[in-house]
């Protein structure tokens, strides 16, 4: 029985080493470089944020955010589809997304203003407000 069983055995083999069908965790040539991504997606959670102030979730209209969206896209000469893909593609590599969301992280709290700041604001729009 195994004299019958290998050969088909090696040719399956042959053939299957032979496709040329990309790994499905191979990096495309679509995949956005990490250190862009990083940027990307920093600009995509200020969007978010600032999208869900108005809104109660983001997801909630999504053609009125779709535009937004695509504009961000447009300023980075990337197309939705690569930003999707990239991110899925780090998405199956946790160790690259933890440390990528980690540095978006650090990037939005560098963004905050200082609460001294924003008292500093609310004090100078006071100043020329006259109880009536």
């Amino acid at each position: 029985m195994n004299k019958i069983v290998a050969p088909y055995m090696t040719v399956l083999m042959y053939l299957a080493s032979c496709t040329s069908k990309p790994s499905p965790d191979s990096a495309s040539a679509e995949l956005i470089p990490r250190d862009s991504f990083v940027v990307i997606l920093t600009e995509v959670r200020l969007l978010e944020g600032a999208y869900s102030v108005n809104y109660e979730r983001v997801d909630s209209s999504d053609f009125a955010i779709a535009s937004y969206y695509q504009r961000l896209f447009q300023e980075h000469h990337i197309t939705r589809e690569q930003y999707l893909s990239s991110y899925d593609y780090y998405s199956r590599h946790l160790d690259d997304l933890l440390a990528i969301e980690t540095e978006v992280a650090t990037r939005l709290e560098q963004m905050k203003l200082p609460p001294d700041t924003l008292m500093d604001t609310k004090k100078s729009k006071l100043k020329g407000f006259r109880a009536s």
